[in-house]
């Protein structure tokens, strides 16, 4: 991490992991924060991760998949952040590209098994709010999310491209109760 001035930060990281298992590939990370004003900041992260297949996506009694692959990914994303007094509205735009996806299909109607998707694509924007008036906070964020096999052009089932949330929060000394959606 480093600061360079009041207004602009950044933080970039690499590592390596070993596995006698799996080839785990070099990984990065490089992000930045601009805030010019106390009401605006940009964002912004390019990465490359990697996801081992975890012993419930190997070994399920019913659908473990022993063959699969580990997932590794570039990424690339970002945001703007507008603060107000009590209102904070984020706006961030995303791109992966993922090779050897792990997704869970179903097989029939009793079980899901995973299996790799070789090259996958996935874009997006969210928009996440949050307002305080006294003792209450909401929240909300919507999703709009493609999600694509690059091989055979189709969109991945079980992915959707609109998902919207939502909670209200209230707080009373060290007591607190919420309703999500």
């Amino acid at each position: 991490k480093h600061k360079l001035s009041d207004v602009l930060n950044y933080e970039a990281s690499i590592r390596q992991d070993f596995s006698n298992t799996y080839n785990n590939p070099f990984i990065y990370s490089f992000g930045f924060n601009y805030r010019p004003t106390h009401a605006y900041q940009l964002r912004g992260n390019v990465s490359k991760n990697f996801r081992n297949p975890t012993y419930n996506d190997l070994f399920w009694k019913t659908g473990g998949n022993p063959d699969l692959k580990s997932e590794s990914a570039d990424q690339f994303e970002i945001g703007n952040d507008f603060i107000c007094k009590n209102l904070t509205i984020q706006t961030n735009v995303f791109y992966n590209n993922i090779k050897n996806m792990i997704q869970w299909i179903p097989m029939n109607s009793s079980y899901w098994v995973p299996r790799n998707v070789n090259k996958v694509e996935t874009y997006g924007v969210e928009v996440i709010g949050n307002y305080k008036w006294n003792a209450f906070n909401f929240n909300t964020t919507y999703g709009f999310t493609k999600t694509k096999d690059k091989l055979k052009n189709k969109e991945l089932i079980y992915s959707p491209n609109h998902k919207w949330t939502a909670s209200i929060q209230y707080t009373y000394k060290r007591l607190s109760a919420f309703v999500q959606n």
